[in-house]
């Protein structure tokens, strides 16, 4: 990136830290870091008292980036780490959207993807799984293709990274087994020894109660039933059938090759339903990560955050768009393809192209190294 488009950028971020004041939870207690075009981290063990003196640094700087502690500490600023002091840690998770041939402009299909991801994380393991009320779960954007969430339940507060990795294993699946779901229960009926198969309830609780529903949702689809039994197709035989399955009973009727079609199922559902985290962030006691509602310095977009309840209709290039509407003009430097904005579109551009379009669009262009400002030597 050139001077010229850095300092371009540089004046935009201050702007938008003029009109927006980061608000964090328990502030003075976290260890923030800053960084440049160049790095993410180029300075840390920062710490500020009010979100007032935050504000008035990051006006003053105008940082690429911004990160702050998951940790809390005593002596946030101090050196060594461990003269901070840690007094625990919130629970965080990081979710990217998955290399694709999208390459650097992340497409819709895999922002949609991820941002079902984090829903299906916050709400079926997060709330339900763990218990943890949903005003203590926040969530923000990552401002550039994924989203974090942030859990402050005391519970989870002084867990060391140990504990933090069994949590990180439960929701990424690490060693769940077809043996654990679907087995043989023997017990004695009229003196005589009956072996059940059993498999997971749609009631149960955890990865039980989730294989449960996907197989009870799966199963209303007559042809996958078929695959199954063919007396499935009978109304009266899959009532009695899912009747079995509720109390996780599997043997109201008689499957060829059940363990082979089970576990095959079994198979697909365990791909589908962890969540993919990343575990070091998770893990980490004492990460930096970017503090919400701060830009990211690679695409010009806010790390905004919102209530849970919007990330259903949530659009990162809309919604943590940053710089405004006002027109810019830039120079292309690399073929750029079309890419919704939400309220407007711009795109394809050929290489060499001359163009003018809204602010946020154009920084973005110019932080993914696709194009330059008007009057910059590219």
């Amino acid at each position: 990136m050139q001077q010229h488009d850095i300092m371009k950028i540089s004046e935009m971020i201050g702007a938008y830290y003029h009109a927006v004041t980061p608000k964090v939870h328990a502030v003075g207690t976290r260890e923030f870091g800053f960084g440049s075009p160049e790095k993410k981290i180029e300075t840390r063990h920062m710490w500020f008292k009010t979100d007032s003196e935050l504000a008035n640094a990051l006006r003053k700087a105008r940082p690429f980036y911004v990160s702050y502690s998951a940790a809390h500490y005593e002596l946030p600023a101090a050196r060594p780490m461990v003269k901070k002091n840690w007094l625990g840690a919130d629970l965080i998770f990081d979710l990217d959207a998955p290399a694709h041939d999208c390459g650097k402009f992340t497409c819709d299909s895999c922002l949609e993807k991820i941002r079902h991801q984090t829903e299906t994380l916050a709400n079926e393991f997060l709330i339900d799984d763990f218990g943890i009320p949903k005003n203590m779960i926040s969530v923000n954007f990552s401002g550039n293709r994924g989203y974090h969430i942030h859990a402050r339940d005391q519970r989870f507060f002084d867990l060391n990274r140990e504990a933090r990795r069994e949590i990180a294993d439960y929701i990424t699946g690490t060693g769940i087994r077809y043996e654990d779901f679907f087995y043989l229960e023997e017990a004695m009926k009229n003196k005589r020894l009956v072996k059940t198969f059993r498999g997971p309830s749609p009631k149960a609780g955890g990865y039980h109660g989730k294989i449960g529903r996907e197989l009870e949702k799966a199963l209303a689809d007559g042809k996958f039933r078929g695959t199954l039994n063919r007396k499935l197709k009978d109304a009266a035989v899959f009532a009695s059938f899912m009747a079995g399955v509720d109390d996780g009973d599997y043997d109201r009727i008689k499957i060829a090759d059940r363990e082979e079609k089970f576990k095959a199922i079994f198979n697909d559902f365990a791909k589908k339903l962890p969540r993919e985290i990343d575990v070091n962030v998770t893990c980490d006691v004492s990460k930096l990560i970017r503090l919400p509602d701060s830009i990211h310095g690679g695409s010009g977009f806010a790390a905004r955050s919102f209530q849970l309840e919007k990330i259903a209709g949530y659009m990162p290039r809309r919604d943590a768009a940053a710089f405004g509407n006002e027109p810019v003009e830039i120079s292309v430097t690399e073929a750029v393809p079309e890419l919704d904005f939400g309220d407007y579109k711009i795109g394809p551009y050929a290489p060499g192209a001359a163009q003018k379009i809204p602010k946020t669009a154009a920084a973005y262009l110019v932080l993914k190294g696709s194009a330059t400002f008007h009057g910059s030597k590219g």
